[in-house]
């Protein structure tokens, strides 16, 4: 698809000017890095999708519980991943 390149191109550009102004933090760059690792990963297929691990939903998402492990991923789907991060222990709350 053509404007899906061109649209790509253009938010690459933005991002960059972006970034200039708005750079990120080291933590958010580990963050980035391993998400980027682990999404070529999956890519190229040395990385399998897996369904949800608590209820089977094949529509899963990739959660790192740790960045420095970016290949160590757990699959949940949208509604525990959310769950997850709203966990107060996992946000370190109480």
């Amino acid at each position: 698809m053509p404007w899906k390149d061109n649209h790509n191109r253009k938010h690459a550009a933005n991002m960059r000017e972006w970034r200039k102004t708005h750079p990120m933090s080291e933590e958010q760059r580990v963050r980035d890095r391993a998400r980027a690792y682990a999404k070529v990963y999956l890519k190229r297929g040395l990385l399998k999708k897996l369904p949800c691990s608590v209820c089977a939903d094949p529509q899963a998402q990739m959660h790192h519980p740790d960045y420095c492990k970016p290949l160590d991923v757990i699959w949940l789907c949208v509604k525990h991943h959310k769950d997850l991060h709203d966990w107060p222990l996992f946000r370190g709350v109480g």
